[in-house]
């Protein structure tokens, strides 16, 4: 059944939130700290803000996992939109030329309502166009929690217990170090891999609750 969508400022059901607000009298909502802090956490990993030209900037993040976006809808509440199918995993094998579609699994997405707050964070990751940890960013237990779920895994060695990581691809090398020693001790920084020591991996994941959809990562 789907969730009904009710304004928190007159109690009416919309459809539109956003062209709810513009065509009546209510109050728009803005994030709160602990909403920007989740969102900076998510832009860590796998979430992106989009700007044109003349536009307010979007935020969006997309995942395989649909638990966990419905997790960020519950979070954000009013704020955020529906979680929608955004590529099935037929078409995901067919635009890698997969020859089997049980590799793939369908791919979602979940957008935020755009308005200053976002445009300001917008302006603080990319302000060079591309997406870049800004100077002076602290990471708490939460932020971790949220980025671990979108780039973390628990790496299997043989004979050894399993060792928590955050995989970085893209984003500052010598900032996503800092911010991880900041969490814990590392013994491995090869290539894009950011690894724990085994004993502070498990004190990590001990103090932050598995998130929806994630859980497998927090299996240990």
């Amino acid at each position: 059944m789907a969730r009904r969508r009710i304004c928190p400022d007159c109690g009416n059901e919309y459809s539109g939130i956003v062209h709810h607000w513009r065509g009546s009298n209510c109050q728009e909502p803005k994030y709160s700290d602990k909403q920007i802090k989740i969102i900076e956490a998510l832009l860590l990993g796998d979430g992106t803000i989009y700007k044109r030209d003349g536009c307010t900037a979007l935020f969006q993040i997309g995942s395989s996992e649909k638990e966990f976006l419905n997790h960020l809808q519950e979070k954000f509440g009013v704020l955020a939109g529906r979680v929608t199918l955004s590529e099935t995993a037929e078409q995901i094998a067919e635009r890698n030329s997969s020859d089997s579609v049980d590799c793939c699994q369908d791919h979602y997405k979940l957008r935020l309502v755009a308005n200053e707050q976002i445009n300001t964070l917008y302006e603080k990751w990319y302000d060079g166009g591309e997406k870049s940890i800004p100077e002076g960013i602290t990471l708490s237990d939460e932020m971790f929690r949220y980025w671990y779920a979108c780039d973390g895994s628990l790496r299997n060695k043989k004979n050894t217990r399993p060792t928590a990581g955050i995989s970085n691809v893209s984003l500052n090398d010598a900032t996503v170090e800092r911010l991880m020693r900041n969490v814990g001790e590392l013994t491995d920084t090869s290539g894009s891999w950011y690894v724990f020591t085994t004993e502070s991996g498990q004190k990590i994941l001990n103090r932050t609750k598995p998130l929806p959809g994630y859980e497998y990562k927090w299996n240990r």
